[in-house]
């Protein structure tokens, strides 16, 4: 590595993590130079290297011994140790790379940072992301060029079991809401534990004194809004106090059945994906069915088509149902994303977003039972769907990280050499 090299890592280091130092693990340290470098910058270093020659070289370089000739599975070295790690163009040479993020894990203190440069040849960022998540990180960030994907990330506490955020907007649902806090407050989840956040928007039916009697409720977070601004300004906000590792979005007019549960969080839970949607579509392209108002139900089922043919039109998708409410995925799916949305148009944003990203959602059944108008529905029918169009047209053009583009350009990278 290029002396010019360690310093665009460690620039890059230091626009994640800030001017924090301590001790610093370079696996596959090379030549040295990179270690070098961050001793100039006043990190405590250490190395590993699979060639003695490389290990010799290092210690020659920086005057004493900080690097020995191993692997960081049969390194011996102790958990929760380092503040930083960094791997270069390492982890396609193992056998194992999930194994090898694991270690890397364990020698890393909790919040601990990992940078991990690897050839962009055969590396999908999404499936490198996944990876990292599996092994106990967060906050993935990366830089791609042509030849190079250059990767930041956090070493996280893993609990137990995972923590699923339920977040309930909720705004004048007096009929239904109720219900569905006992209905979901009594749910047990396979495999995982749920916190709920429900946040009331200043109802005037009486919403908010039902949503009250389960303050204290374990398990239960409340978040009082001062006024209505939307379901999206709503779920927001619920983002911002949830602490799971699953997000699960959740509407209080019980159109859809906390049944389903399971089968929406399952293959976030097990890492067969990071994002689910619960599609309503039952392949007769009747999601809606009025029995008061079959001329309504046609118009929305109709709407849904064309839609729908409009975002996997725009975004490469095959999707039959993007419009759910029911969106399940990974909280650190989030991470440096910018939403603005306060309506219903939050759900093409936040979809529209994750896909720009680079997930790719996994549409599962489940049960769904539409409420007329006359119930209480709250969508505006001439102007929301405008909405919809503008956000499918807007967040296909738009960067999603608001300015802030987290997986840069290789020009964003400089010209820098991407010597090993």
């Amino acid at each position: 590595m290029r002396r010019q090299t360690a310093r665009l890592y460690l620039a890059a280091l230091s626009k994640y993590c800030g001017s924090r130092l301590g001790k610093l693990l370079g696996v596959g340290c090379g030549n040295g130079e990179f270690l070098a470098e961050a001793s100039l910058k006043g990190f405590d270093v250490s190395g590993l290297d699979v060639s003695a020659d490389a290990v010799q070289t290092t210690n020659t370089l920086l005057g004493r011994e900080v690097a020995r000739c191993s692997t960081i599975e049969r390194a011996g070295l102790p958990d929760h140790h380092f503040d930083v790690c960094v791997c270069g163009y390492v982890i396609e040479h193992t056998r194992e790379p999930l194994e090898f993020l694991s270690e890397v894990h364990h020698v890393l203190k909790p919040d601990g940072v990992l940078l991990l440069v690897t050839a962009a040849s055969g590396s999908r960022p999404v499936t490198l992301e996944n990876a990292l998540l599996r092994t106990g990180f967060r906050s993935v960030e990366m830089m791609t060029s042509a030849s190079r994907v250059l990767v930041l990330a956090r070493a996280r506490v893993r609990r137990p079991r995972p923590l699923v955020s339920v977040i309930v907007p909720v705004h004048n649902e007096h009929r239904t809401v109720a219900r569905l806090l006992e209905t979901l407050t009594a749910k047990e989840l396979t495999g995982a534990d749920k916190e709920i956040i429900v946040v009331e928007s200043n109802s005037n039916d009486g919403s908010r004194v039902d949503v009250l009697r389960f303050a204290g409720t374990p398990g239960v977070q409340i978040v009082l809004q001062d006024r209505p601004l939307g379901k999206g300004s709503a779920v927001r906000q619920g983002l911002r106090h949830a602490r799971g590792d699953i997000i699960l979005i959740q509407d209080a007019d019980l159109e859809y059945e906390i049944d389903d549960y399971d089968s929406v969080i399952e293959p976030v839970r097990t890492f067969q994906c990071a994002v689910v949607l619960g599609s309503r579509h039952s392949g007769n392209g009747k999601i809606r069915v009025f029995a008061d108002q079959w001329l309504l139900g046609l118009v929305f089922n109709s709407g849904h088509v064309i839609l729908t043919g409009l975002f996997n039109l725009l975004y490469r998708q095959a999707l039959k149902d993007p419009w759910t409410m029911y969106k399940v995925f990974r909280s650190d799916c989030l991470h440096n994303l910018k939403f603005e949305c306060n309506r219903f148009n939050f759900d093409v944003e936040l979809l529209a977003k994750l896909i720009r990203k680079g997930h790719t959602p996994l549409e599962v059944p489940v049960n769904y039972r539409s409420r007329s108008f006359k119930e209480g529905k709250k969508i505006r029918v001439i102007s929301d769907p405008w909405t919809w169009v503008w956000a499918c047209l807007k967040y296909r053009v738009v960067s999603p990280y608001g300015g802030d583009c987290t997986r840069r350009t290789e020009n964003e990278m400089g010209d820098v050499p991407d010597t090993p």
